[in-house]
């Protein structure tokens, strides 16, 4: 198996199910909106990672993520690092193909198993492009929009993830420093004067 194999697979599963994406281009694509540049990144293990896992380096996972503009306007081409809000997603199948040296064989949610002769490649593929439809482009529609974002900010914290289901990750935990900055930005693409919401967010000193 070769890793380029991979990631030409990988560039089949955006364009097929994410209208307005460009070129997917070294295992990533974007596309801009008003406010965003959405991303997703169709990621592999490395040489530690796939050791710590117990997968093929050639494993994958697939993440997508919404940076906001507002938050640094002179960044014009920004890494998923940079996203404001991103996700891990979470696959379908079932893949219990893992091995570690202190436990027996066992699955992961967040990262899909492409096997060392690449037999399951195909399969990956399809699952792929299931997640990214089912929950990728759900997540990164609801997060790019700035009053869903904002409301998310004021009621949710982030999420582990799970099979069928992503793992989400905010700006910092509520009402830290980084999640004050960007809900304040993002608040002010919506009203007037965030403060007075952000201060008395319901996500704010609850449990």
């Amino acid at each position: 198996m070769d890793g380029k194999v991979v990631g030409r697979a990988g560039s089949k599963c955006v364009p097929s199910c994410a209208a307005g994406f460009s070129q997917f281009t070294d295992r990533k694509a974007c596309r801009e909106t008003e406010h965003t540049i959405d991303h997703v990144t169709f990621r592999s293990m490395n040489a530690y990672n796939a050791g710590v896992f117990g997968c093929p380096s050639y494993s994958v996972t697939v993440e997508v993520g919404v940076f906001y503009r507002c938050l640094d306007p002179e960044l014009t081409k920004p890494q998923d690092y940079n996203c404001t809000f991103r996700a891990i997603l979470g696959k379908t199948i079932r893949q219990p193909f893992f091995v570690i040296e202190w436990g027996p064989a066992a699955d992961r949610p967040e990262i899909l198993y492409v096997k060392s002769d690449g037999t399951n490649l195909g399969e990956v593929v399809q699952e792929a492009k299931h997640i990214l439809e089912a929950q990728g482009l759900p997540f990164m529609d609801h997060f790019n929009q700035p009053d869903r974002a904002f409301n998310s900010l004021m009621t949710e914290r982030m999420t582990d993830g799970d099979f069928g289901k992503p793992r989400v990750m905010f700006p910092g935990n509520p009402d830290s420093p980084n999640w004050r900055e960007t809900s304040l930005n993002i608040g002010h693409l919506i009203m007037d004067d965030p403060r007075a919401a952000t201060e008395s967010a319901p996500i704010v000193g609850a449990g």
